[in-house]
C-alpha cells in the first residue's frame, strides 16, 4: 500500500499518487466513517475533500509541532535561525 500526499498549510489536497491498494483503503474508511456511500461503487476516484477528511487530524496536528518547534528554537516563518543580538563585551579596569 503506497500514497503520496501533498497539503498545503490549509489542509488542502495539492498532489495525490496511489495504487490501488492505498485508494481500497482509504474508500473503505470513507465508507466507515459515513463520508461516501455504502452503494457507490464508483468512488474509486476519491476526492479531495474526503482525504482531507480523513487526514485532517494528521495534517493539523504536524502543523502544530512544527509552530512549537519554530518558537522554541527562534526560528523565523522561513525556517531560518534568528540571529542573536551581538553584546559589547564590558572593559574591565584592572586594579594594581
Amino acid at each position: 500500500m503506497k500514497g503520496l500526499l501533498i497539503f498545503d498549510h490549509l489542509n488542502d489536497v495539492l498532489f495525490t499518487k496511489c495504487n490501488k491498494k492505498f485508494t481500497n483503503h482509504m474508500e473503505s474508511l470513507a465508507k466507515l466513517q459515513g463520508l461516501i456511500s455504502e452503494e457507490d461503487e464508483n468512488s474509486i476516484q476519491l476526492s479531495g475533500n474526503i482525504l482531507m477528511q480523513l487526514f485532517s487530524p494528521i495534517v493539523t496536528s504536524q502543523q502544530i509541532k512544527i509552530k512549537q518547534a519554530q518558537s522554541s528554537a527562534g526560528l523565523f516563518p522561513s525556517g531560518r535561525l534568528e540571529r542573536a543580538p551581538r553584546r559589547r563585551a564590558k572593559s574591565f579596569n584592572r586594579i594594581s
